[in-house]
C-alpha cells in the first residue's frame, strides 16, 4: 500500500512537476529498500530475493539516466553480496516463513512468472519504440534525399539559365 502511494507520487513528480530525474532516482531508492526488506523477511537465499533483485537492477537501468545506471548496477550488485555474507555469516539474520517446500516452489514459481511478463512487457516496449525510431530515421533520410534531389535540380537549371547570359556577355 505504501509503496503503491509512493509511486503515485513519484509519477506525479515526473509527469507534473516535471522531475523526472529525482522520480526515477527516489523510485529506485524505494525499490532498492524493499529489496532489503524482501532479503530479511522472505528467507533471504533460499527466498525469491535473487530473482527479484535482477529484475529491479533491470527496471531501474530502464528508468534512470544513462550516467546513473552503471552507480545502480554497482550498488545493487554489491547489496546483493553482502545480504548474501551476511546471511552466511549469520542465518538467524533472515527470517523463514515457507510453511513447506510447496509453499516456497509457489512462491519461487510465481516471482519466475512475474518476472518473465516484466521483461517481455519491458522489452516489447523498446523494440517498439526501436521501430519507431527507425521509421522515423528513414523518413527523415527520404525528406532528405529527395531535398538533395531538388536542390540538385534547382542548381542545374540556374546553371543553365545563367549559362546562356554569361556567355552572351562574353562574345559581347
Amino acid at each position: 500500500g505504501v509503496s503503491l502511494i509512493l509511486e503515485v507520487g513519484f509519477y506525479s513528480l515526473s509527469r507534473i512537476k516535471k522531475r523526472t530525474v529525482l522520480a526515477a532516482t527516489l523510485s529506485s531508492v524505494k525499490l532498492t529498500l524493499i529489496l532489503v526488506l524482501i532479503y530479511l523477511y522472505n528467507g533471504g537465499l533460499s527466498g525469491n530475493m535473487l530473482l527479484l533483485s535482477t529484475i529491479s537492477l533491470f527496471l531501474i537501468i530502464l528508468i534512470t539516466p544513462q550516467k546513473q545506471a552503471w552507480l545502480w548496477f554497482v550498488t545493487i550488485t554489491v547489496l546483493v553480496f553482502v545480504m548474501l555474507y551476511l546471511e552466511y555469516q549469520d542465518p538467524a539474520v533472515v527470517q523463514q516463513h515457507y510453511i513447506d517446500r510447496k509453499e516456497q516452489y509457489i512462491d519461487m514459481a510465481m516471482t519466475y512468472l512475474t518476472i518473465t511478463c516484466i521483461v517481455y512487457g519491458a522489452m516489447t516496449v523498446l523494440r517498439n519504440s526501436f521501430e519507431k525510431q527507425r521509421e522515423f530515421a528513414a523518413l527523415q533520410t527520404k525528406k532528405l534525399s529527395d531535398l538533395n534531389d531538388e536542390k540538385n535540380k534547382m542548381l542545374s537549371i540556374l546553371s543553365r539559365e545563367l549559362n546562356a547570359p554569361i556567355l552572351a556577355v562574353k562574345q559581347y
